[in-house]
């Protein structure tokens, strides 16, 4: 597998993800959209010459906001979404970040182990965070990247 930089031909493939993975989600416009602007990074995982992951992160002045983090559902257990957020966390700290959040629904044990794995620690809740269904979100926050 390798974990590079997304360009613009990977959107279809990250697009199909999102459809997958989320109930809501992101059209290949908005992925575009996202990826243009000079204060976002993607990061996508390949097996052979197929996009199988992508993570999606928001830039401000020292810290990043992970948006997104999807992997297909025939390479989960695998370690993708830990090479991704690896990756990821690295080209941040090389753009100048210090610190890294995120949202992760309640119910998603599996991410938020994976993430506290990672050294993401558990600060909050925001009540109602997600539609269809309904759900808090747990707030973590990576700090010293």
């Amino acid at each position: 597998m390798t974990v590079r930089k997304m360009t613009t031909d990977d959107i279809p493939e990250v697009a199909q993800i999102e459809k997958q993975c989320f109930h809501q989600p992101w059209s290949a416009e908005e992925i575009l959209r996202t990826y243009q602007s000079v204060t976002s990074l993607f990061t996508v995982a390949e097996e052979g010459r197929k996009v199988v992951g992508y993570v999606g992160m928001y830039l401000v002045p020292d810290e990043g906001y992970i948006i997104n983090v999807a992997v297909s559902p025939l390479f989960r257990k695998k370690g993708v979404a830990t090479q991704l957020i690896a990756q990821i966390l690295e080209d941040a700290k090389e753009e100048g970040v210090q610190n890294v959040s995120l949202e992760v629904r309640k119910s998603n044990q599996e991410a938020i182990r994976l993430y506290e794995k990672i050294g993401f620690e558990s600060v909050g809740i925001r009540k109602n965070f997600y539609e269809l269904p309904p759900e808090d979100a747990i707030i973590m926050w990576k700090y010293g990247i």
